[in-house]
């Protein structure tokens, strides 16, 4: 994954689109994002839409391998040299996340990828001492839902600054799981961290979230819904948020 030509194809071969008709409802259940920080919407960028790690096109996918010295062998599966562009692609046991996972595959195999997938309970999987979990990132590519709260800032310094990388030295429990280090990005967030002016901190979340998606840090694929009981016509006060318990508020309902 250090070859950027390599995970921009694998953004560019992503149908997120797909995952979301196919596994989430077509916007019931979720609908697809190329933002990482994909609420609220003030801190949405409307930027990604126009770039080319966002968009769905297996031509363009395999023009960027071809360019990059990636060719294809006569079983189908592109080589630079002796290595072989092949990724492990690793989630936790859970039927929605192990079906994107075989989209995904189909998809990034069509370009020239061998694509093995590797599926860990939950417990394991969201655990610093499974070797085959998300904490250690003993993968190529892993899948699994993220969420932060209406503020980014704790979530993009803990989760993709250089100082929170996770590994052995710290026993594998720091945020950054990805060992994503970029000093440009990491100027953007001190600059966050300090600026107090609202419309100046949005402009900064939004240009972390640029900068991740374009180098291809992360390959955002759906925004979730927040589902939420029913709600009977006598209750007063409910108030359902995305960022919390529905029943964070239980005090203020009355009848």
């Amino acid at each position: 994954m250090a070859d950027k030509s390599v995970r921009r194809a694998l953004a560019m071969a992503t149908n997120r689109d797909a995952i979301a008709q196919k596994l989430y409802g077509d916007g019931v259940f979720g609908k697809a994002t190329c933002n990482l920080i994909a609420a609220p919407e003030t801190l949405s960028s409307p930027n990604t839409k126009g770039f080319d790690v966002c968009k769905f096109d297996l031509d363009a996918a395999n023009a960027e391998l071809d360019r990059a010295g990636w060719i294809k062998g006569a079983d189908g599966i592109r080589a630079k040299g002796t290595v072989k562009l092949k990724v492990l692609f690793q989630t936790n046991v859970n039927a929605r996340r192990e079906l994107t996972q075989a989209l995904l595959k189909t998809d990034w195999e069509s370009i020239g990828f061998q694509v093995d997938l590797r599926s860990e309970p939950f417990s394991s999987f969201f655990s610093n001492t499974s070797p085959g979990g998300a904490d250690r990132f003993w993968a190529d590519v892993q899948t699994y839902a993220d969420g932060g709260d209406p503020d980014p800032t704790a979530y993009l310094t803990a989760g993709w600054t250089t100082g929170q990388i996770s590994s052995r030295a710290n026993d594998w429990l720091l945020g950054n799981r990805a060992r994503y280090s970029n000093t440009d990005f990491d100027a953007l967030v001190a600059r966050l961290v300090s600026e107090v002016d609202p419309a100046k901190r949005a402009q900064l979340a939004i240009q972390a979230n640029d900068l991740l998606v374009q180098d291809v840090a992360v390959i955002p694929l759906i925004q979730r819904s927040a589902v939420t009981s029913g709600v009977g016509k006598s209750l007063k006060g409910v108030e359902p948020s995305p960022w919390d318990s529905e029943m964070y508020n239980v005090a203020d309902w009355t009848k």
